[in-house]
């Protein structure tokens, strides 16, 4: 199962395990078939890499994954919403999105 940065990906590549978004919830479940919009979203969630079917090299084995810790998380947050935080809405999604990455430093 290959690791292969997201920027190489094509429609039709299927997932071997389930990619994520920095905060560890699945956007893509294993054996997702890869369609242009679904590589979209992962570039848009700043995802860098999904194990895909194939035999291209190996990056890294399957389930070694790098986990931020809260803190890391919470200051890349900070960094994102940093200029937007003066907008309601934007104010509301830095909230969830804060309360989400605590609550999944809280189950390690």
């Amino acid at each position: 199962m290959p690791v292969i940065p997201v920027r190489e990906l094509k429609p039709g590549m299927i997932l071997t395990a389930p990619a994520t978004n920095f905060l560890g919830n699945d956007l893509l479940k294993s054996g997702a078939i890869l369609s242009e919009k679904n590589i979209v979203t992962l570039k848009s969630w700043g995802v860098k890499s999904v194990s895909v079917q194939g035999d291209a090299g190996e990056i890294a084995p399957s389930g070694e994954r790098d986990h931020m810790s809260s803190d890391l998380i919470l200051e890349k947050l900070e960094r994102m919403f940093s200029t937007v935080k003066d907008q309601p809405v934007m104010q509301l999604i830095y909230d969830i999105a804060r309360k989400q990455a605590t609550k999944c430093e809280s189950r390690s």
